[in-house]
């Protein structure tokens, strides 16, 4: 395989970014920044179609040691899939059988589980990243309880910042129910703490507190 263009290609690129300004430069953030989305979309949506190219009702019924079947990738109320259509899509797009089969779960818990979320990220408004977190997260919910998540989280996606998305009522949507209990009742374990500090000492303790609710 060839590699001799690559040098080339990282001059030109180069060249191209040594006469930007401070302004020039962000507009060329802006720019690849969008690149990078609409591309990651554009790679949930091939994947939300490989999927239907290779649905799992299609696959023939045999019993034949090795012979393929239908498997569900994505959470409930998702089309199934031959189990050999992850890896093929993940030898064209250079990934791993695993991570393939991640993107179409993702891919396919978005178009029929989360479709508003799925709206926002077609739209650009947010980032396919954003969008698979909160696919991954709902997975185990039924498709009413995600619908109840996706109706909440949709508006406020590109709004205002991604984790302010969880906090709350989410937080308590998408936290699984152990052993099967009931579902932890609206507020419990939750308390209200307001305080007076400066603004050095305020900014302090907020992320300290995001930092902890991250790990």
């Amino acid at each position: 395989m060839s590699v001799g263009p690559q040098p080339y290609i990282e001059c030109v690129f180069e060249n191209d970014l040594v006469e930007l300004d401070a302004a020039g430069t962000l507009a060329a953030a802006e720019i690849n920044e969008h690149t990078l989305i609409t591309a990651e979309v554009r790679r949930l949506q091939i994947a939300a179609h490989w999927a239907d190219i290779y649905p799992g009702d299609g696959v023939p019924q045999s019993r034949l040691p090795g012979a393929e079947h239908p498997i569900r990738l994505g959470g409930e109320g998702t089309p199934t899939v031959g189990d050999s259509t992850a890896a093929e899509l993940g030898c064209a797009l250079r990934m791993s059988d695993g991570a393939a089969a991640r993107l179409i779960a993702d891919a396919l818990d978005l178009r029929h589980r989360l479709p508003l979320v799925w709206a926002a990220a077609r739209a650009g408004q947010a980032p396919a990243y954003q969008g698979r977190a909160i696919a991954k997260a709902t997975r185990h919910l039924t498709v009413e309880q995600a619908g109840s998540v996706d109706e909440k989280v949709a508006p406020a996606l590109g709004a205002v910042g991604y984790k302010h998305c969880w906090r709350q009522p989410l937080l308590r949507l998408i936290r699984p129910v152990p052993n099967g209990g009931p579902p932890t009742p609206p507020g419990s374990g939750l308390k209200l703490i307001i305080a007076r500090a400066t603004a050095g000492d305020a900014i302090w303790f907020k992320a300290t507190i995001d930092r902890i609710a991250e790990i």
